[in-house]
């Protein structure tokens, strides 16, 4: 663990002394590394790599960070993805807390989406992760857009949902 959260905080030295079109132009290489670091099963190296996501979204844009959350949300959809869940529940949760303006509006999209097949747990519990924002009032705006979708899938009858 030490290792890889050695490895995000060096990346965060890194985008701090590199350029914005060299660190544009090696994106898609970093990108897979930070993935993995943000769904780690340790606490620390999630929220170095949050925090890489971070630096990456103020020295290069929105790509990087909605790269990564579509692909943690992607995740969060498929089928078989009730055995490691709680790992990209976490990641996302790291990001929300990290960069809430950015990352809401991506999770909201996505999540809100009513599945042919119904809600699932995961999904669900994708939106709860929006209550760890830091800012209540930025996550108040947003309750009008998450309540009716959990009051929805409570309302299917499943008691996993509920």
């Amino acid at each position: 663990a030490h290792v890889r959260e050695g490895v995000c905080i060096g990346l965060a030295e890194l985008i701090n002394a590199t350029t914005k079109d060299l660190l544009t132009m090696y994106l898609d290489d970093l990108i897979p590394a930070i993935q993995q670091a943000i769904i780690d099963d340790v606490e620390s190296v999630r929220s170095s790599a949050s925090l890489v996501v971070a630096l990456l979204y103020n020295a290069v844009g929105p790509r990087a960070t909605s790269d990564i959350v579509t692909w943690l949300l992607a995740q969060l959809m498929e089928s078989d993805v009730e055995e490691h869940g709680h790992l990209f529940l976490n990641g996302l949760e790291q990001l929300v807390a990290k960069q809430p303006g950015a990352v809401l509006p991506l999770v909201l999209k996505q999540l809100s989406k009513k599945p042919e097949d119904g809600w699932t747990v995961t999904q669900v519990r994708g939106l709860s992760v929006l209550s760890v924002v830091p800012d209540g009032h930025t996550f108040h705006r947003h309750l009008s857009d998450t309540l009716p979708i959990i009051f929805a899938a409570a309302a299917e009858g499943d008691e996993e949902l509920q």
